[in-house]
């Protein structure tokens, strides 16, 4: 799908990050990742590692060599490797969050995510890694946050807080007990687990979203530098 959004706008980098993470979730690590809650803590922290790892490595460059072209090939050779590295920066966000997160304490009949498992999945996608550079993309990452690995609330705690509320703003006395509690909870249920399905839609399509959202409120498709 093509961006429609300005690249480097918020709404283009999220939809970016979210979509590699996801699709590292979905297509390689299934098998190992049974949580949402672990999905969406690792795209936080992908997040918020990948701009200020990009930043972080163009200020060192920009230090170490004068304006001009020797700058701007370096800078060039710096994109395509953070490029390059974005599915292991991916996977390595996935197996800190398997960490902090206790997925393997919650589900112990299924394997842990190792550096092993992730240079296995990296291998699926064409990538070669030792293990050894597997760990020190984790010192990398981890230094890079500060080893603040949850800073945030993850927007699947934003939906269940929201869900709380409606939960809280329906369970009246009358529907505490028996057939109608229960047919509540049924229903309940099932627009959890719709509401996360539309979540993750929402996020692999922000940038078009907000396109249309921003259309639809300033009348115009073009969006103005400030509102990026």
């Amino acid at each position: 799908m093509a961006e429609v959004s300005p690249t480097g706008s918020p709404a283009c980098t999220l939809q970016t990050h979210t979509r590699l993470l996801f699709d590292c979730v979905e297509r390689l690590a299934r098998g190992y990742v049974q949580s949402d809650h672990v999905k969406y803590c690792a795209l936080e922290m992908y997040c918020r590692f990948a701009p200020a790892h990009e930043d972080a490595q163009i200020a060192q460059v920009k230090r170490s060599t004068p304006p001009g072209r020797e700058r701007e090939e370096g800078l060039r050779r710096l994109r395509a490797r953070l490029k390059q590295q974005e599915p292991l920066r991916a996977l390595t966000c996935l197996m800190i969050a398997c960490k902090v997160a206790g997925e393997r304490d919650a589900n112990l009949l299924h394997p842990n995510v190792t550096p092993l498992t992730v240079q296995t999945l990296l291998e699926t996608m064409g990538y070669m890694y030792t293990v050894g550079d597997i760990v020190r993309s984790e010192q990398r990452v981890l230094e890079q946050l500060e080893f603040r690995c949850f800073k945030t609330t993850t927007e699947l705690e934003l939906l269940e807080l929201l869900m709380s509320a409606i939960v809280l703003d329906n369970l009246q006395d009358s529907v505490r007990q028996g057939f109608v509690m229960h047919h509540f909870m049924t229903l309940l249920d099932a627009l959890y687990r719709s509401s996360v399905r539309l979540l993750g839609s929402a996020l692999l399509n922000r940038a078009e979203i907000y396109v249309e959202f921003y259309r639809l409120i300033k009348g115009v498709r073009e969006i103005h530098p400030r509102h990026r």
